[in-house]
């Protein structure tokens, strides 16, 4: 009669396999590990280029602004983004900071990971005819795009960027040449 209290003995064909499985699970878990702590090159090299940008406040004179514009700014300074992109997002068309507004906006965007609609604002900026907002936004685009994947649309703006943007050719083509 067998004592309840024991397991009963195991085959060596049951631990062989048992050992196998552990075996297996642990190589598995150690491949998740590593790949999970790997980047896409895609978002390595966003993460590289991307190097922010400065905002560049206009003169207040010592006088208190009070618009849209300038408390958006204010907000993208304090490094709140929901904020400026609402406050941004209230400037008219009319406005003289109206395309000013939506390239702070695309970069908000870009810090709250709303890829998406930084590559809308992006592209009505570089759209918008000659600004000196338009060479930078195509560089921000193209980032973009290669944040979300369309790495095509990237090449594109990188190339254009390389032949016309004497700033921005030499890192266009650096970028580039990683693609």
């Amino acid at each position: 009669m067998r004592d309840r209290g024991r397991p009963a003995p195991r085959s060596g064909k049951v631990k062989l396999a048992m050992f196998a499985t552990l075996a297996l699970l642990i190589v598995a878990s150690a491949i998740m590990v590593l790949n999970g702590n790997r980047m896409p090159k895609n978002d390595q090299l966003y993460e590289k280029y991307n190097t922010g940008y400065q905002a560049d406040m206009t003169q207040r004179d010592g006088v208190v602004e009070n618009t849209s514009f300038a408390n958006g700014m204010d907000l993208f300074t304090a490094k709140d983004f929901g904020g400026a992109i609402s406050a941004l997002s209230n400037v008219q068309a009319g406005d003289q900071n109206y395309t000013a507004s939506i390239f702070y906006r695309g970069l908000a965007y870009m810090q709250t990971n709303d890829h998406m609609n930084a590559i809308a604002d992006f592209t009505a900026v570089a759209n918008a005819g000659q600004t000196n907002l338009a060479a930078d936004a195509q560089w921000f685009l193209a980032l973009c795009y290669l944040k979300v994947g369309e790495e095509t649309d990237a090449k594109d703006i990188l190339t254009t960027i390389a032949k016309s943007n004497p700033y921005d050719g030499e890192k266009a083509t650096e970028l580039l040449s990683q693609l």
